[in-house]
């Protein structure tokens, strides 16, 4: 009796194994096809089997991924060993890790994670290869310094950055004489410092650097001379400071920007006394204000003449001293005649350029008297934001007219050589104030 009932736990224990082999030997075989999608069709069946015992569904789960494990391991060493493309080795990775089954895509998750340093660097190769190919040399570089140490493509990918450093110096030099050639100093040495990091201690490359830093020093030395020679000190002054800010420790450009802006401030000193001396200031105590404007005007009064037309600018300093309080550029502009234009906007016409001002309800004054018709309007860079651009646009016209558009009918003037000389006494006297 005990012999048959041994008998039958050794045939029950093989038909156990006989049912996990043949479900696993079939969903090994739909991997062995390339059948990822019938694969966990299978599965799903397996875990419905009411005829499995949850034992035995694991066990054919254990076997399926002992078999895979193995599959990885191996396609790991090919892998390291060169064997096998990085987009082969990730898209098998893929595959096994679509199948439901969750030692599987531990076992995955666990390959990526220990080789990702690995597989960036296989596909930091590739690209580098893509764009050696292309000529995109920088690109390329970039790519191959990525290979780390302990990939097999390590000493192909240091013998292409050999190569493609050489490549790429002759771009270099090529696209240095192209800026060369139109004088572009800064944008060569910026274009040339910008690649340092791929030519560290090599020395033709630091000779190319030095070469190309010295005549970027001398250009804009050159050019920051010619500048002071015509008394544009800002210009001069700009120039040396952004070459200063790229290239540091030069004493030289040091002392030549020190040495033009103490001329500068002699200048200015002297140049803002010769525009003074051609201005009328005046100051009001009551308001605390002082203005200034070009002589034979009155900014308090105005004096706009009997049909006549009055259009100058005018400094407001909010301080009887003139060099402590904040300055705002304005314009006093008006007419006088026997009829109301009632004006709500000034056109102008500046050598063919066109613009206009509206003028608000509040901004309009007038005044009956005399026998005639007073209209006018102050207007100031703080409510006209584009004052000071208009301005600018008048100081080097040749011809302005404007026309003081109304509600019942409009007047056109013309600006003489005086009033446009005043504008422009004016606005470099407000930049003096306006501490630039």
């Amino acid at each position: 009796m005990k012999k048959i009932i041994t008998f039958l736990f050794i045939l029950l224990f093989l038909v156990g194994c006989s049912v996990v082999n043949k479900h696993s030997n079939e969903i090994i075989e739909m991997i062995s096809n390339g059948d990822f999608s019938d694969v966990n069709q299978k599965i799903s069946e397996i875990e419905n089997d009411e005829s499995l015992s949850e034992d035995k569904i694991a066990e054919i789960k254990n076997s399926v991924f002992n078999d895979i494990s193995l599959r990885i391991d191996q396609l790991i060493e090919e892998f390291k060993d060169d064997k096998i493309e990085v987009s082969d080795f990730v898209l098998n990775l893929d595959e096994y890790n679509s199948i439901n089954i969750e030692q599987i895509k531990e076992k995955v998750s666990s390959t990526k994670s220990n080789l990702k340093e690995l597989i960036k660097s296989r596909e930091a190769y590739i690209l580098g290869l893509e764009n050696f190919e292309k000529k995109r040399y920088e690109n390329s570089l970039d790519n191959f310094l990525k290979v780390i140490d302990t990939d097999k493509k390590f000493d192909n990918a240091m013998e292409y950055v050999t190569e493609t450093k050489k490549l790429l110096l002759i771009d270099i030099r090529e696209n240095l004489k192209s800026k060369e050639q139109l004088e572009m100093f800064e944008s060569a040495y910026i274009y040339l410092k910008d690649r340092e990091s791929y030519f560290k201690d090599e020395t033709e490359y630091n000779d190319l650097l030095e070469e190309y830093r010295n005549m970027y020093i001398e250009h804009t030395k050159n050019v920051a001379i010619d500048h002071r020679k015509n008394n544009k000190f800002q210009d001069a002054l700009k120039e040396l400071k952004d070459l200063k800010q790229k290239i540091s420790g030069n004493n030289e450009i040091n002392d030549l920007i020190k040495e033009i802006e103490k001329e500068y401030e002699t200048f200015t000193e002297t140049r803002k006394n010769e525009l003074l001396a051609k201005m009328n200031i005046k100051y009001d105590s009551m308001n605390d204000i002082t203005r200034i404007s070009p002589k034979g005007t009155d900014a308090f009064t105005l004096n706009i003449p009997n049909n006549g037309f009055i259009f100058f600018p005018m400094i407001q300093v909010g301080s009887k001293n003139i060099n402590e309080g904040i300055a705002i550029l304005s314009v006093a502009t008006g007419f006088s005649q026997d009829d109301w234009v009632f004006m709500d906007r000034i056109q102008f016409n500046v050598d063919g350029n066109r613009f206009s001002w509206e003028i608000g309800f509040l901004e309009a004054q007038t005044e009956v008297g005399w026998g005639a018709i007073y209209e006018w309007v102050l207007k100031n860079n703080f409510d006209q934001p584009s004052l000071i651009t208009d301005l600018e646009k008048m100081a080097n016209a040749k011809s302005v007219e404007l026309r003081y558009d109304g509600e019942k009918r409009d007047r056109d003037e013309k600006l003489s050589k005086t009033q446009i000389q005043q504008i422009k006494d004016i606005l470099e006297l407000y930049e003096f104030l306006n501490g630039f």
